[in-house]
């Protein structure tokens, strides 16, 4: 399948009904699943166009491509009984929604969702379906403990009142989350990885309708996809649904150095740049993925209440316990790059960029003060202000936009 695929099956969704079955965490040992009829003419609304690799003008022309791993999702159904406690909802049983203490409320469901490559936990988006009348629609009455920014795709549909072209891009629907948002924190100064590859969904009300999860739309790592019944027993995939996909194959030095040198690093991310942009170095895969920017923004202050040779200024780093990345390999929902350079659907402060990125604290994307304050700007003035909502680089060169969302997607190689 092409890469234009699984991005265009989720927006105008799933074609043939053969079976293509994914491994279920599911309380029923061994049982087969059983196939879900899948309406074959459903399509969801506002297909997305892609620019195909081979339609690529030469010197944007990748030199390789790359083929998407299969990712295992493991679905389990619980209920929330004996004062929080989950217990997995047994097949063919009573409806879960019954199961709370007699005369008391009923338990609630919560659907359990697990990413792994082989016994690796995986760190991916996933996507939440009901069949309703043979058709996939976006599931999205659910809350999530671990949850994005927004369950949205990252991508603008339009710029500035015109289509786009990003791929995949924000086509309305609210059902996406990540397995993983946090990459992980400091304890005494030592990285501690949170990833588990794990996410507990609260659905508001038992399903009554087979559920059908689907991985990595924006991921392109992985494909995947499980479906389980409302009984807590295992669905079969529908046919297309979930299939590895083939990507133009973006390097760092080849495809986003280029890009960053010029519209970041020139002007602004360099030792004498402007305001703090020193403490966001772009000039290597190694500064955006493993630099700490979160760490060196409070060593700051630190080193502006202590003297560096005082135990107390020590004392101050190790108290430190945040970690922030500015890219976040396989996930470009979390990369701040991305997030704080998103083009903007109204070349201002739109209500869709502000689900992205929020506002009100000086280094928001949107400030009240200063208004839009998206990167790469277009001006290095140090005077804020004349950053108001101006448009940038990426809002009038967004193609440089999908290379940079294509290399992050793809788990930020270096080659």
């Amino acid at each position: 399948m092409s890469t234009t695929g699984r991005r265009s099956v989720v927006s105008s969704i799933f074609s043939a009904a053969a079976a293509f079955i994914v491994a279920f965490l599911v309380g029923c040992g061994g049982q087969p699943p059983r196939a879900i009829p899948v309406d074959a003419t459903a399509a969801h609304p506002t297909p997305i166009d892609a620019r195909a690799a081979d339609a690529a003008p030469d010197g944007d022309r990748p030199s390789a491509f790359l083929v998407e791993k299969t990712v295992t999702v493991g679905l389990a159904l619980l209920t929330a009984v004996d004062g929080g406690v989950a217990s997995v909802v047994i097949p063919g049983a009573a409806n879960a929604a019954d199961a709370g203490p007699p005369d008391g409320p009923p338990a609630a469901v919560i659907l359990q969702i697990t990413a792994r490559d082989g016994l690796d936990p995986v760190r991916t988006d996933l996507w939440l379906y009901a069949l309703v009348d043979g058709a996939l629609q976006p599931f999205t009455d659910f809350s999530a403990v671990t949850n994005r920014k927004a369950g949205r795709l990252l991508l603008p549909a339009t710029i500035a009142g015109q289509r786009s072209g990003l791929v995949p891009a924000d086509d309305g629907r609210l059902n996406g989350l990540m397995t993983d948002v946090a990459r992980g924190s400091l304890v005494q100064g030592a990285f501690v990885s949170a990833v588990d590859g794990t996410v507990t969904v609260n659905l508001a009300a038992a399903p009554t309708t087979p559920l059908v999860v689907l991985a990595g739309v924006e991921d392109q790592r992985y494909a995947g996809a499980a479906a389980i019944f409302p009984d807590g027993s295992p669905g079969a995939v529908p046919a297309s649904v979930g299939l590895p996909e083939t990507h133009a194959r973006r390097s760092f030095s080849k495809d986003v150095a280029p890009i960053l040198k010029l519209q970041c690093i020139a002007a602004c991310h360099n030792p004498g740049g402007p305001l703090t942009a020193a403490l966001y170095p772009m000039n290597t895969r190694d500064q955006l993925v493993n630099n700490n920017y979160a760490f060196s923004e409070q060593a700051v202050a630190c080193r502006a209440k202590y003297p560096a040779d005082s135990p107390l200024f020590n004392g101050c780093l190790q108290a430190i316990t945040k970690a922030q990345y500015l890219v976040e390999p396989g996930a470009p929902a979390l990369s701040d790059l991305l997030l704080r350079a998103r083009p903007d659907e109204e070349a201002g402060s739109s209500a869709l960029g502000l689900a992205w990125f929020g506002g009100g604290s000086p280094r928001s994307r949107y400030n009240a003060t200063y208004g839009d304050r998206r990167m790469p700007s277009t001006t290095v003035s140090p005077d804020q202000a004349q950053w108001l909502n101006a448009p940038t680089a990426f809002d009038m060169n967004p193609q440089d936009f999908q290379v940079l969302f294509d290399w992050v997607a793809q788990g930020a190689p270096e080659d």
